[in-house]
Formats: C-alpha cells, sequence, structure tokens
C-alpha cells in the first residue's frame, strides 16, 4: 500500500525489517525464482508487492514488535507475544 492508501501489486520496492523483543529474524524471501539475494537478511525486494518474514522466537517469553518501511510505501508495525 502506496503513502495514498493504493494497493500496487506490482511494486517492488526493498522493504527493510526491524525486530526488537524476544525474537530475531530467521530469514525472508519473495518467492523470485531468479533472485540471488540472501534469505538471512533484514531487507528483501518485494516480488509482485509480495514478501516473507520468518521470525525465530527466542527462549523467554515477551513481545517481538516488527517494523517494515520502504521508500513510497506506507510502513507497517506488528507485535506477537511470544509465551
Amino acid at each position: 500500500i502506496d503513502q495514498d492508501g493504493n494497493v500496487c501489486p506490482l511494486a517492488d520496492h526493498e522493504v527493510h525489517f526491524n525486530i526488537n523483543g524476544a525474537g530475531t529474524i530467521a530469514g525472508v524471501g519473495n518467492g523470485n525464482p531468479q533472485s540471488t539475494n540472501p534469505f538471512q537478511s533484514a531487507s528483501v525486494n518485494l516480488f509482485y508487492g509480495k514478501a516473507m518474514l520468518i521470525i525465530k522466537a527466542g527462549s523467554s517469553k515477551g513481545r517481538i514488535d516488527i517494523e517494515a518501511s520502504a521508500t513510497g510505501l506506507k510502513s507497517a508495525k506488528l507485535s506477537l507475544k511470544v509465551e
């Protein structure tokens, strides 16, 4: 979704992930069979407007705060509870 609220199904922006709390980034992906980008990274390019973030919970209880941001697109935040 861009800053005006429009869905962007063809977006290929680089998305940056910021993780805080009781977890870490286990991997990223985008489904592009031609991508040579590393899976273990804090950023990934969108492929037809989509990307995937895999989070690994730590051994302690708490929260995992996730933020995804990309230039020209609306940022998103999510908080997960780890039990």
